[in-house]
């Protein structure tokens, strides 16, 4: 996730690449590389690079988390996936949208393209929509057996960030305020502006804020925070479709979302992943 403080000032900077159309009106932007350029020199599609497609979190844009361009150091051709809840579309989205899209994206190089191996790496919230495509995005809707393995680098709680970010009242009253509008049949209209601008600069519908604030355990974005018991875990990593897809959790041992509460080499021991 990310809080509406001001980001480190950027350097106008360039970057070679290609983009690509991977729908109509999706794009995801695919770094200059040596692996890409090899690819081209071989001629015919002999010796297409493995691909690393790239999930960015709440609020983020195209090159807003510095190191993706960095990945291209890796040997595989490094992906920025855009998809319609880029920047500030995720407040009126879902993990649903996200899933479906990242599922045309992934066809697109594994199918279209012919890459060899495509994995995926989610930062921040981008793991979230990673961990629906996963374990909640019905078989017919993914990219069924095009996927080769899946990363979550620095999942969080959003629920536990901004009740900490927020203070206990506020946080409260906010995620009431959305249970009740979803409850009536508005999960569509946009949450109060004092409720949420300290936090974000988005819109956001009643039904994304409870998804991220509900203590219920009932938020769809809900797969990381701490309080979570083994019975619900059984419902998300230990229901990876397909099952023994890699996964990789990387959580940042000083990731500021986090509560100092939090024993972070538990949670991800608790998840039973490689960490």
């Amino acid at each position: 996730m990310d809080a509406t403080e001001p980001r480190p000032t950027f350097v106008p900077t360039s970057y070679p690449g290609i983009l690509h159309h991977y729908t109509k009106d999706l794009t995801a932007f695919e770094f200059d590389s040596p692996a890409l350029r090899s690819s081209s020199s071989n001629g015919n599609g002999g010796g297409k690079p493995n691909t690393l497609l790239f999930i960015a979190g709440l609020g983020d844009n195209l090159l807003t988390v510095p190191y993706v361009s960095d990945l291209v150091k890796t040997g595989w051709s490094v992906v920025q996936v855009l998809i319609s809840s880029t920047a500030n579309g995720w407040g009126t989205g879902t993990l649903t949208r996200d899933a479906k899209e990242i599922a045309l994206c992934i066809s697109y190089f594994k199918i279209q393209l012919s890459r060899p191996k495509v994995v995926v790496l989610g930062h921040s919230t981008g793991c979230q929509d990673i961990m629906h495509y996963l374990c909640r995005l019905e078989v017919s809707q993914q990219a069924h057996g095009q996927l080769d393995g899946a990363i979550l680098q620095a999942p969080v709680s959003d629920r536990e960030a901004l009740a900490m970010m927020m203070g206990k009242e506020t946080y409260e009253r906010s995620w009431k305020h959305a249970q009740r509008l979803v409850k009536s049949g508005r999960g569509g209209d946009i949450m109060p502006a004092q409720i949420t601008k300290e936090v974000f600069e988005a819109p956001c519908s009643a039904f994304r804020w409870y998804s991220l604030t509900s203590p219920n355990m009932d938020g769809e974005d809900d797969f990381f925070s701490s309080d979570i018991g083994e019975d619900i875990l059984e419902g998300t990593f230990g229901a990876v479709v397909p099952a023994g897809t890699p996964l990789l959790v990387c959580y940042s041992g000083e990731d500021e979302f986090v509560p100092l509460t939090v024993d972070k080499e538990g949670l991800v021991e608790k998840r039973g992943v490689d960490e």
